[in-house]
């Protein structure tokens, strides 16, 4: 049965994926469509592109192994996008003629440094979305008897052809839908799970003390560190500066991104919630199996198949996310610049969805490869936070530095990066 309902599912995402770009002519609809949506489908897109697989299943797995410290953690996620709404949502809605982030950088860095941008932000989306693939394969191989490598083919390619078909209407449109599915199936799932365990005293009072605070197997300074990691390094990323150019004015852009961060809140708090119910009715489950486990222990059995959506919506929402915004940026500020002409529309929207089908099968390599979701995130975000976050903050915001210091702040900063691995100077902090 289950798997008959994931088939349905991917076959609706494939029409609409038909469906969305029957009107997509361009790559400005193709990427952005401005001003095609209301509040509440950007807002569902918001949050559906901020609640990934490292959020819910990522956070399920730390807290089941450790407590609610990475969890703590996380909420840098929420902070940032409510940061986000006060000082810069307006000002990026506000920029009708831009298309990307490296159209806001070339204004104040020159062509080049929209390159260097493209570039970065291209690296940036691929580490997102390889995470996202391995996320979907882990889940899919959960309730699929195929090898992983097939599941991750299956559920990434679905995600890729409605987003080569339909460009964001497609991804928003999917996103409404998988927004309502984990809005309502992962907070169910753990007030069912809370119940079965003997309600929220039962399940507190019989976690270790040590699973009850924040530090309790986190030095402050590590806790502190991934708390900022997700403030700074998920700062003005792709499909967030995305979704405030789609806003109609400035006022709607502020509102979606406000609310959008408090949603996060309880998501992420329910990621947290499921993996210490697995623990508290299993401690010596494998941390893999969480979800399964809990779906078939606390859900009804006809609830168990909305379960393994709202899960798969989690991961697919965000993964298109990021594969659409890649795309606009290989053509807008990887390729263009680099001509002497640029690209007509037709030849820009094919380009566009060539890179979605090339960018997607080379992460599909890579989510093979490789299974751990929250270290791959964490991964990605250094090499996005360090770089182009202050000078982009600053064009954002007006301030126009001189040329030299965006590529002083993007040069630094991959230096520290790789200065900190190789020295693992992490270790000499606690």
């Amino acid at each position: 049965m289950d798997v008959y309902l994931i088939i349905a599912a991917f076959v609706f995402l494939l029409s609409v994926g038909l469906w969305a770009g029957r009107k997509v002519k361009d790559l400005r609809s193709f990427g952005l469509s401005k001003a095609y949506f209301s509040s509440f489908p950007l807002f569902a897109t918001m949050v559906a592109s901020f609640v990934g697989g490292g959020v819910i299943i990522g956070t399920a797995e730390k807290a089941f192994l450790s407590g609610i410290g990475y969890a703590v953690g996380l909420l840098g996620f929420s902070v940032q996008l409510m940061l986000t709404a006060l000082f810069f949502a307006p000002r990026i809605a506000r920029m009708n003629r831009v298309l990307s982030i490296g159209d806001i950088v070339k204004k104040y860095y020159g062509k080049h440094a929209q390159v260097l941008t493209g570039i970065l932000w291209l690296s940036f989306c691929t580490g997102i979305i390889v995470a996202q693939m391995s996320a979907l394969g882990k889940t899919l191989d959960l309730f699929l008897d195929w090898p992983y490598a097939w599941n991750v083919l299956l559920g990434a390619g679905v995600f890729i052809l409605y987003s080569l078909l339909g460009g964001i209407r497609a991804v928003v449109i999917t996103d409404v839908v998988q927004f309502v599915l984990l809005a309502v199936m992962i907070p169910l799932a753990l007030i069912l799970g809370v119940q079965v365990v003997g309600g929220v005293g039962s399940l507190w009072e019989g976690l270790p003390a040590s699973y009850r605070v924040p530090l309790g197997h986190l030095h402050w300074l590590e806790l502190a560190a991934i708390f900022f990691s997700f403030i700074v390094g998920d700062a003005l990323i792709p499909p967030v500066v995305q979704r405030l150019l789609m806003a109609r004015d400035s006022h709607q852009a502020l509102r979606i991104t406000f609310w959008g961060g408090w949603m996060t809140i309880p998501l992420i708090l329910s990621g947290a919630g499921l993996g210490l119910v697995a623990w508290a009715l299993n401690p010596n489950l494998d941390p893999g199996q969480i979800i399964p486990y809990l779906f078939k222990a606390v859900l009804p059995v006809w609830l168990q198949g909305l379960a393994i959506l709202g899960v798969l919506s989690v991961i697919m929402s965000s993964a298109d996310s990021y594969l659409n915004a890649a795309a606009v940026v290989f053509v807008n500020d990887v390729v263009n610049p680099l001509l002497k002409k640029p690209l007509s529309d037709k030849l820009s929207l094919g380009l566009a969805r060539g890179a979605t089908m090339s960018l997607g099968l080379f992460a599909i390599i890579f989510a093979v490869t490789s299974r751990n979701i929250l270290d791959i995130l964490l991964h990605t975000y250094k090499f996005w936070g360090p770089t182009v976050v202050v000078p982009l903050a600053f064009c954002i915001l007006g301030k126009r530095l001189p040329i030299w210091s965006f590529y002083a702040s993007c040069f630094a900063g991959v230096l520290v990066v790789l200065l900190w691995d190789m020295l693992r100077l992490e270790s000499t902090l606690y």
